[in-house]
Order: structure tokens, then sequence, then C-alpha cells
């Protein structure tokens, strides 16, 4: 059997980061899941021509993301980021699959749109984010790996 042709990345490799002004690029250490979606909309461009079949565009285009961290005790992220959500903060957020010099990254501009805190009986206390961009997400490439 041949060896695959490239290799996968784990999920748990992944990390975000946040960046809400005047502060500087922050890792989000506590990080659980974390879900970037990008979209664009789907425009009808059928017409007699196409003699019976759709004619699709691309539209306008979109990205939200969620990302689910460990509530932690005396950690900024939950305050600081609850902070940004109150005032409708725009921030910046990138995800790196992997956190290496060179490595893959997105990012954007976004508004954190849902704030949820869970305490479950069976686990640890965590904090959920949803947020919804401001502009264009960005594929660029990592150039200083974090910690």
């Amino acid at each position: 059997m041949p060896a695959p042709a490239v290799t996968k990345i784990r999920g748990y490799e992944g990390q975000l980061y946040y960046t809400i002004p005047p502060a500087t690029e922050t890792i989000w250490a506590n990080i659980t899941d974390i879900e970037l979606d990008s979209k664009a909309d789907d425009l009808d461009a059928s017409d007699h021509s196409t003699v019976g079949w759709k004619d699709k565009l691309s539209g306008l285009k979109d990205f939200t993301g969620t990302f689910k961290a460990m509530l932690m005790q005396s950690g900024p992220d939950a305050t600081n980021l609850f902070a940004a959500y109150s005032a409708g903060t725009t921030i910046t957020i990138a995800f790196r699959p992997q956190d290496v010099t060179g490595g893959l990254q997105f990012s954007g501009n976004c508004v954190i749109t849902g704030f949820k805190l869970g305490a479950p009986n069976s686990g640890v206390q965590t904090v959920d984010l949803t947020v919804s961009g401001r502009g264009a997400l960005t594929q660029g490439t990592v150039t200083e790996a974090g910690s």
C-alpha cells in the first residue's frame, strides 16, 4: 500500500490568537475547540440560454468562528474577551492549524457576537465565543511561532 501523499495535521496542534486594540497579539492558551467557517453567497444567474440548467455565481463572502476554552480562575482571556464583546470592539483573530514559523495562518477582523459560559457537573467550566467577520478572511503564513 503506498504511503499517504501528505501528512495529516492533528486537531490539537491548532492555536488561536486574538488582538484587542491597542494590545499586542495574545495566544488563547486554554482553547479546546476551534472552528472557522467561510462562505460565499450563492447567486442564481440562470437565464434562457442555460437550457433548463441553473447557472451560479459566487457572491459576497463572509466568515464566522466558534471557539471553546476552559475558564481559568486567574486567566485574563475571558475577562478581556467579555469586555470586547460588551463594548462591540473589533478584534483580530489568527487561527494557526500548526503554530510553526512558515505554517499556514488564517486571520481577519471580527466582532464577538456570542459569549457563553458553561459549568457542567461532569467537567470543567467553559467559555464559548462566536465571532462574525468584518471584512476579508486572509490566508498567510506564520512569521513567528508562539509558545
